[in-house]
């Protein structure tokens, strides 16, 4: 059992997965999605996660310091090859991802991320874009970014 890690350390290491699927996914709340509960993980990464939002509320009000993330995805008919991100450009860390999605679903997530320079990453590993689908990006209530143009990409990159 020498070169086998322990539990704590194969789950430790998928946690944002792990999260990113009880949170987003399964729409659990409580513990690792943010309320309640003490987490090692949870309290290391507290200022970097985004607040909780597990029922996606579009009407949700922010901070003063805060970005309203509001993200709405139509996936073509390869769902699994689509991928996308928001990562922190100052310090790495990825906020929110989904992955492995639907063919042909709509997705939206509505979250408050402390205001930074940030990156949102859409990937197609078909490489032939969203056709037949399509994206929009809502900062704060205002409209910044809406594609349904089927160009296709196999990477696109949103800064702010």
């Amino acid at each position: 059992l020498r070169r086998k890690p322990g539990v704590y350390a194969r789950v430790s290491a998928g946690y944002s997965w792990i999260q990113d699927q009880a949170c987003n996914r399964w729409r659990v709340s409580g513990g690792i999605c943010g309320g309640g509960g003490a987490n090692h993980h949870q309290q290391q990464q507290q200022n970097n996660n985004p607040s909780p939002n597990p029922n996606n509320d579009p009407n949700q009000n922010c901070a003063a310091n805060q970005y309203k993330f509001d993200f709405k995805l139509k996936t073509d008919g390869d769902g699994g090859r689509i991928s996308w991100s928001v990562v922190n450009r100052a310090t790495g860390v990825r906020l929110i991802q989904q992955k492995n999605l639907g063919n042909w679903q709509e997705y939206r997530t509505v979250r408050c991320i402390p205001i930074a320079p940030y990156q949102l990453l859409i990937r197609d590993k078909n490489g032939d874009g969203l056709q037949g689908g399509g994206y929009e990006l809502r900062l704060n209530g205002g409209l910044s970014l809406s594609n349904f143009d089927n160009v296709p990409f196999r990477r696109r990159t949103v800064e702010w």
